[in-house]
């Protein structure tokens, strides 16, 4: 969670992104702190937490991602790691794929693989 809310101060400061966004953890996870919340509030930022019985069948976290992708409030997504570093607002690239009229899938390796 703090490496998510650095990059979401980033994406909001710097960027001046303004595409609403999903936090998600597993039940057993720590929940965000009031300030937390407050800042989700004045960000357009909410906090989601897995249905228990995700974390009881699964001892991969990499098993939780395409899940967040059916869970999601959202029409159309973009999943983005924690970890992720954005060096430009991401609006762009989702107003790309929606052009094409189309379900779209980008993938991007991570660094450390490379």
């Amino acid at each position: 969670l703090p490496q998510a809310m650095v990059s979401l101060a980033f994406l909001r400061g710097t960027l001046r992104s303004d595409l609403p966004v999903e936090v998600w953890r597993l039940a057993h996870e720590t929940a965000p702190t009031s300030g937390l919340l407050a800042f989700g509030r004045a960000n357009n930022i909410s906090f989601r937490t897995f249905p228990s019985e995700f974390s009881l069948h699964s001892a991969n976290k990499y098993t939780f991602k395409p899940a967040v992708l059916l869970l999601t409030s959202f029409d159309q997504a973009l999943f983005i790691d924690s970890d992720a570093v954005l060096m430009r607002d991401p609006s762009s690239l989702l107003e790309v794929l929606l052009a094409e009229e189309q379900r779209s899938a980008v993938f991007f390796r991570d660094f450390w693989t490379l």
